[in-house]
């Protein structure tokens, strides 16, 4: 459709649209799908795809209907939690997940072992797994638009029942992997329509009418079959070849018949086609993706290098369709060495230029890193507990040829224990009574340091994973030890060279996430957004998490409290007060002033004088 014309502009006015793609409860992936693949489509066309994906059920490679899509869910998740649940008739693929009341059979060289029943409280924990797991096995029945709220509801209700978090993490991916998985098997089924409705925003009124999805494919199937226009014919050749203007970033034809995707997410489509005899529709060679005076891709068949004898027609293509660049890098192809041959053949006979090579990306991201470091490293606190590192691994290694970034954040530090030594059993931290006595101090509880499990505990109680997730990243972990180190002497002590050593708690705290460094540029703007965001953790947030740990491994009896400690709890049970309240605020407490002269709201993180006390009653 022709802008100039004032046909859009009526179009738009005769379709006055009162709902968006955005307002009809679609999944962000979706909509971000449906917006990149149809950006010239109406907005009803838009819709149209949307809710009729909502409506359908899932399907995906190896199972087709939904009773296989609960199978394939319910098997995974069985096995994620075989700890805790076990099918009801394991005969029945259908069964239904109940809570075990036992440990699950387990053998060591064909020798069974004893197994041990479950405490109420454990049983309760299985039967909150079983509960989800039913909840999202019949979830996957149900059209796929409903699917969203109920995975979230069962994350939320695994986390709750007390689910070691890296599980529940790990059944999030899970779920929202089998979400895509589906959602792409739904779209690859209908990508002809798809691309048709974004041929022209008129096209929806094309097919509106149609009794079903599969109805509007076919037709617009029959549609691009039926379709080339003589005015999209941009040169012909002797050879009676000629160059096509597809006028679109994505057409199926031309995948179909060229065994590549058939879409760019730059420029637009040519092809070099020609006519056979005998044969209705003409047959494509060479996929070219071009805007704004560069070319972006340059494909033959399979994704593999052009035939060599259409080399010069691409040639005629760069020196009369105005190009300056071009940035084929072999991406996504088996044979990037003979795209790179001619590529270079190619330059050479026009003098454009041939840039943007994986190699060169990975140049760029890595200078563009390095200076991420130095700013980094040179603003970084004096203590210098936090770092950050990035690795590029070869983009031909990892599969493909996009540049990936591996990103991580690292904060150290050390909690002083007060332990006057550490006695070792069972791999376990026990503070001692004395130095040197190997005596265990009773009043005090150890520091689990051999079984995962009992890491992990400490871990949750204490607040070091909690604090590692407020690292950039996804994928948080964390690593402790008990050390004897001397730690800080007062300030207004002269500096003791034989001040004694006491049990520090060293704590290393890590996130992961990996970045796609820019295709055009090689700059990785992610990591640049890392080195900030670790620096504001350093200077906002460091300093109260770590205040926040020493409180709990007080509460929790891994250290004697301070004067503050129990000060702080006295003033929290104090709960009738003349003159004002009290309040926890982050790792210190906040006094609401209720005194006719409006006093502000003071924070004090000290241990308090008494006359504090008085004037409060």
């Amino acid at each position: 459709m022709d802008i100039s014309t004032g046909n859009w502009f009526e179009y738009l006015r005769e379709e006055v649209l009162t709902e968006g793609i955005r307002d009809i409860g679609l999944p962000e992936f979706v909509i971000d799908r449906i917006e990149e693949a149809m950006p010239n489509a109406s907005e009803k066309a838009k819709m149209y795809i949307g809710n009729n994906w909502k409506a359908s059920v899932g399907s995906m490679r190896g199972a087709y209907t939904p009773n296989n899509l609960k199978y394939v869910l319910v098997t995974k998740l069985i096995d994620d939690y075989g700890d805790y649940v076990q099918l009801e008739d394991p005969t029945q693929r259908m069964a239904n997940p109940i809570a075990r009341t036992v440990e699950p059979y387990k053998s060591i060289a064909g020798i069974p072992l004893q197994r041990a029943a479950y405490d109420d409280e454990r049983i309760k924990q299985s039967e909150q797994v079983s509960f989800v797991l039913i909840n999202l096995r019949n979830a996957v029945g149900k059209p796929m638009g409903t699917w969203r709220k109920a995975f979230m509801k069962g994350i939320k209700a695994l986390s709750k029942a007390g689910i070691p978090s890296e599980k529940v993490e790990s059944t999030k991916e899970y779920l929202a992997n089998f979400y895509r998985d589906n959602f792409d098997m739904w779209w690859n089924g209908y990508d002809q329509l798809i691309t048709f409705l974004n041929d022209d925003p008129t096209n929806y009124e094309l097919i509106k009418d149609q009794d079903s999805l599969r109805e509007a494919n076919a037709f617009a199937q029959q549609y691009f079959l039926d379709r080339e226009n003589p005015e999209q014919v941009i040169h012909q050749f002797d050879d009676g070849s000629y160059w096509y203007d597809l006028q679109t970033s994505n057409c199926s034809v031309e995948a179909s018949r060229m065994g590549h995707c058939g879409d760019t997410p730059e420029g637009t489509l040519y092809s070099l086609r020609k006519k056979q005899s005998k044969r209705r529709d003409p047959s494509s060679y060479v996929t070219i993706a071009a805007g704004d005076d560069v070319i972006y891709q340059i494909k033959g068949r399979e994704n593999l290098a052009p035939p060599e004898e259409t080399w010069d027609h691409i040639v005629w293509f760069v020196n009369n369709m105005g190009i300056e660049e071009i940035r084929e890098s072999g991406e996504h192809s088996q044979d990037p060495e003979g795209l790179q041959e001619m590529v270079q053949y190619v330059a050479s006979q026009t003098g454009a230029r041939a840039t943007a090579s994986p190699e060169a990306i990975m140049e760029q991201a890595e200078e563009y890193c390095r200076n991420v470091d130095d700013r980094f490293y040179d603003n970084r606190d004096e203590l210098e507990r936090s770092s950050i590192s990035y690795d590029i691994p070869d983009p031909y290694d990892a599969g493909g040829d996009s540049v990936y970034v591996n990103m991580s954040a690292n904060y150290e530090f050390d909690i002083n224990l007060g332990w006057p030594d550490i006695v070792r059993r069972d791999n376990d931290y026990y503070s001692a009574d004395g130095p040197d006595s190997g005596d265990i101090n009773d009043m005090l509880e150890s520091i689990p340091g051999g079984s995962y499990s009992e890491r992990s505990r400490f871990a949750s109680e204490i607040g070091l994973d909690d604090m590692a997730y407020e690292l950039p990243g996804d994928q948080a972990d964390y690593e402790y030890e008990v050390v004897m180190v001397v730690g800080t002497q007062p300030d207004n002590e002269d500096f003791d060279p034989n001040y004694p050593k006491t049990a520090h708690l060293r704590v290393r705290l890590m996130n992961y996430e990996t970045a796609t460094a820019d295709e055009e540029d090689g700059e990785v703007r992610e990591y640049n957004n890392w080195a900030d965001s670790m620096l504001e953790f350093e200077s906002d947030d460091a300093a109260e998490s770590i205040e926040n740990i020493r409180q709990a491994l007080a509460a929790g009896e891994y250290i004697e409290k301070t004067r503050y400690d129990r000060d702080k709890q006295d003033l929290m049970n104090l709960t009738d007060l003349d003159k004002w309240h009290v309040k926890e605020m982050g790792s210190g407490l906040e006094f609401d002033w209720t005194a006719d002269d409006r006093q502000p709201l003071h924070y004090y993180p000290q241990a308090l004088p008494t006359s504090t006390f008085m004037y409060a009653t």
